[in-house]
């Protein structure tokens, strides 16, 4: 089973690892949270379909507006262009599978009554940017269950596994949208502004991680007032817009420190830390260890 421990992103956030094949598009894959750096997956989205199962400690979940706790079994379904992040658990980890889908798989082929009643109607939409999925429940049981059995078919590959693959994927899928509930569609539109506005402002810390940041100038990048832009980022993110800056310079700090030859006090000046000092304090407050450590001994 393919084993993912690095999610790249490009600079509007959007996964970059492969999902599939141009004739089979879609993943499945496993993991393991306590092997990312910090303990989560960060900020990101895709056109793809998701659905994730956690299959050990407690997984925090959180898709555009939405937040979910997710113990073992549990799992989560997140649509199309849902922007959205994984965080495990500090003390019990955590771990998924997860099936990424792209949404040509499920129409069959293009124009399709597949396409236009059951796939179109739904995906990206804003009544269903995400289903939280419990074990406790019995037709979200059922459900899950296919998950197991679908990386046992990408792994032995059977004859003729990409049709069982696609008819349990279809199944899921079905399932699912019938219990859909639209009615939500209604709220949709102010939630789907404040995702835009938490993902132009990601994006921008993303790409000026290295340089001086101010509230006012993230503001004015985004065309907001200040306020608004850290109300409406801890509102939907559940932390704060500096708590996620320092998060992602600490993550690319990690990232040189295990690929480059580079000295920790010129990682830190890349990485937008003012002093050695500062960056070395900062990092160790996040992952327990100081840079030199991680460098040497990798990740605790």
């Amino acid at each position: 089973m393919l084993i993912v421990e690095h999610t790249p992103v490009d600079q509007t956030l959007r996964e970059l690892n492969p999902v599939g094949t141009d004739t089979f598009p879609m993943t499945i894959y496993y993991t393991d949270l306590r092997k990312h750096t910090g303990g989560f997956v960060n900020w990101h989205w895709h056109t793809e379909l998701q659905f994730c199962l956690v299959t050990h400690g407690r997984v925090d979940f959180f898709v555009n507006h939405d937040h979910y706790v997710l113990g073992e079994a549990d799992g989560v379904f997140v649509n199309s262009e849902a922007i959205h992040m994984a965080r495990a658990d500090p003390e019990l980890g955590g771990g998924y599978l997860c099936l990424d889908v792209a949404p040509r798989l499920l129409s069959l082929f293009a124009r399709s009554v597949f396409e236009e009643r059951y796939v179109a109607p739904y995906v990206g939409k804003g009544f269903l940017e995400s289903v939280p999925l419990y074990n406790s429940q019995a037709w979200q049981h059922d459900l899950l269950a296919h998950m197991p059995q679908i990386a046992e078919l990408c792994d032995k590959k059977p004859f003729g596994y990409e049709y069982e693959v696609q008819a349990r994927i279809c199944r899921m899928w079905v399932e699912m949208i019938s219990r859909s509930n639209r009615k939500q569609y209604d709220a949709y539109g102010a939630g789907t502004q404040n995702v835009a506005l938490v993902r132009n402002i990601i994006s921008h810390l993303c790409q000026h991680y290295s340089e001086r940041i101010t509230l006012q100038s993230i503001a004015a990048n985004v065309h907001k007032s200040p306020g608004e832009c850290s109300r409406i980022f801890k509102k939907t993110t559940n932390s704060t817009i500096f708590d996620y800056l320092e998060g992602y310079r600490i993550e690319q700090a990690a990232q040189l420190l295990r690929t480059s030859s580079l000295s920790v006090e010129s990682i830190g000046a890349a990485c937008g830390f003012g002093t050695a000092s500062y960056f070395i304090k900062v990092f160790k407050k996040n992952m327990g260890q100081t840079p030199l450590d991680y460098r040497r001994y990798g990740a605790k």
